[in-house]
């Protein structure tokens, strides 16, 4: 627009995910990149997603919309530059008058309207559209968790203790929106693990987890006491499986039987070498429920291989587990640990307050690795 604010629309739906900053990004970083020059993040503003505007927009969701758009957004991009490129001379001539050393984004906006016809404005608005290759479809995203465990044997209480998790997410397109999705998948599949039970009645099928009281999603308690998040790259290590020469063999098959789009977007290697981070790391959660089989295993009173460990493995169930057999709290806590249930405190045992009776300190160290695909739908579209 005259006032140098850039107007963003794209199919995307943002809800939480970060979804208008990664665009907002790509947009103003192929700008710059095009132009050689800065646009201010202030400048940026999104209109509301409506399909009267795009009409051939995709739903939002499988982790990738985000990626999607992005591509799209930089085509959109890419064609506002070369329609605003003609005026860079114009530009500089402005910045000049005001002694200015170099022109700024106002100074083109400026350039760009002064410079076309008068009583015509200038058609400053751009279309990007996504048309992924057969091999882009598919990608692999790998990741590994460490998640420490406690538990009380006598309430069957449990607390994730430390949990460091390690994704593969290639160049981040913001990192601190990457690492806030990979917690927060994490926090959730932590709910699914321990939680979030559904209760029903075995009479009539009632659903009787109704409210906060009877279904417990994940609070800020529940969050690891010490969590870290590391992101990094793993494209130099990456090996052909043979699924790539397959993806090859089909690109070209495929469009030459008019099965598939025969042109696609090209796009920046920077972008499409990001991974999604929104559902991928909620499989790191399993790492508590194997260390928790861990942690019950340690009191002796499961074996090993006939133990089943639930989902959600709830308090109760945990309690289930470690009073298995038991006669009495003593039979649970061993004959050297009766000083901590009168909660005194005695050398080698760490006291413990009212209501929080931890028997012996079982914390276990359990890793898992993870891989998996993730799908690209097919088209995606913004515009500026």
């Amino acid at each position: 627009l005259a006032d140098g604010s850039l107007q963003l629309i794209t199919n995307g739906i943002e809800m939480g995910q970060g979804i208008h900053t990664k665009i907002a990004q790509v947009a103003l970083g192929t700008l710059n990149k095009k132009l050689g020059v800065r646009v201010p993040l202030t400048n940026v503003r999104f209109a509301n997603q409506n399909s009267h505007v795009l009409s051939l927009g995709g739903g939002t969701g499988g982790s990738t919309t985000s990626e999607q758009t992005s591509f799209a957004m930089e085509e959109a991009a890419v064609k506002m530059a070369e329609k605003l490129a003609p005026f860079l001379k114009l530009a500089k001539k402005i910045a000049a008058e005001k002694k200015k050393s170099s022109f700024d984004w106002q100074d083109l906006v400026k350039a760009g309207f002064k410079g076309n016809t008068p009583f015509w404005n200038p058609d400053f608005s751009t279309m990007g559209f996504y048309r992924p290759e057969i091999k882009d479809l598919t990608y692999d995203t790998y990741g590994a968790c460490v998640s420490e465990v406690e538990i009380d044997v006598l309430t069957g209480e449990s607390k994730v203790l430390f949990t460091q998790v390690m994704f593969d997410c290639a160049p981040c397109l913001n990192p601190a929106v990457d690492i806030g999705q990979i917690e927060g998948a994490y926090v959730m599949g932590l709910g699914q693990m321990l939680l979030e039970q559904r209760l029903h009645d075995p009479t009539n099928g009632q659903l009787l987890s109704t409210n906060t009281w009877t279904y417990k999603p994940p609070t800020i308690s529940d969050i690891p006491e010490n969590f870290v998040v590391n992101i990094v790259d793993l494209r130099s290590q990456e090996t052909n499986n043979g699924w790539d020469w397959v993806l090859g063999g089909l690109g070209s098959t495929l469009p030459a039987l008019g099965l598939f789009h025969k042109s696609y977007t090209k796009g920046s290697r920077a972008f499409k070498s990001s991974r999604a981070t929104g559902e991928p790391p909620v499989l790191f959660s399993y790492a508590i429920l194997s260390a928790l089989r861990n942690a019950v295993l340690a009191t002796g009173r499961q074996d090993p291989k006939k133990i089943v460990m639930p989902i959600p493995c709830t308090p109760e169930e945990v309690a289930g587990l470690t009073w298995a057999g038991a006669k009495d709290v003593n039979e649970v806590l061993g004959t050297e640990s009766k000083a901590v249930v009168k909660d005194e405190y005695v050398p080698g045992n760490k006291p413990v307050s009212p209501g929080m009776s931890v028997a012996l300190p079982l914390v276990i160290l359990t890793t898992v690795v993870v891989g998996g695909y993730i799908y690209f739908s097919t088209t995606s579209s913004s515009s500026i």
